[in-house]
């Protein structure tokens, strides 16, 4: 069913860049014959005083990490989907799974990620027990329109440690750096609602369609970041 090309950070003995584990997922799903790509994009890395230029406009200093993402990839989306002859060929958990087995990752520019995002008053504030902390979140990668991952700022400093922002869900720490996060999103291929199955890990629906689901469509992922 698949002719995967398996890639993997921890057979590097240095790491690999975040562009280059960015781009080996995208080739990885094209040599998928069970899944469908839409048009990948990594955009084009700032400059290092770029990227410190458009941070000190926003009154933030960056970690390391998020600046040397940013010199690397600024801005950009991975899109697939299930191949529509690929769905006979898998166990479903629910008939109606075939429809909606995909996965994305929308990774904001930097100046994107540093404007207000304006969450005030909408529901990303109902039922936070602190909503004023929306004000020093700031979204970074987009999996689902109800969720974002994110870094917090504090005292003018932003974080390299993900935060989770889900619809109607506090605040919570996905107790990984912007590096393992992305070492995370490369092993399950940006699965739909894999952020909440790395935060809420074990249990719920969504961590059972992970497990069920990637090891068929990418046999001999592991999912270890998710043990």
């Amino acid at each position: 069913m698949t002719r995967a090309r398996k890639t993997s950070v921890r057979r590097h003995k240095t790491p690999m860049s975040y562009r280059q584990m960015l781009s080996g997922l995208i080739e990885e799903l094209q040599d998928n014959e069970a899944v469908v790509v839409e048009e990948p994009y990594l955009g084009q890395g700032l400059t290092a005083p770029e990227a410190r230029t458009i941070a000190a406009r926003h009154g933030v200093v960056l970690a390391d990490p998020v600046l040397d993402f940013f010199t690397q990839i600024n801005g950009g989306i991975i899109e697939w989907r299930l191949a529509p002859n690929a769905a006979r060929r898998l166990s479903l958990r629910r008939p109606a799974d075939a429809n909606s087995i995909s996965g994305r990752a929308y990774f904001y520019r930097l100046d994107e990620m540093l404007e207000d995002p304006a969450l005030a008053g909408t529901p990303y504030e109902q039922k936070l027990t602190n909503p004023a902390a929306l004000r020093d979140f700031r979204p970074f990668d987009k999996n689902v329109e109800e969720a974002f991952a994110g870094f917090m700022v504090t005292r003018g400093r932003l974080s390299d440690k993900t935060t989770y922002l889900r619809q109607y869900k506090d605040l919570a720490a996905f107790g990984a750096t912007l590096r393992q996060y992305i070492e995370a999103l490369v092993q399950c291929k940006a699965f739909l609602w894999w952020q909440d199955a790395f935060v809420a890990r074990p249990g719920q629906r969504a961590t059972a369609d992970l497990y069920h689901y990637v090891p068929q469509l990418f046999p001999g992922e592991t999912l270890d970041r998710f043990r």
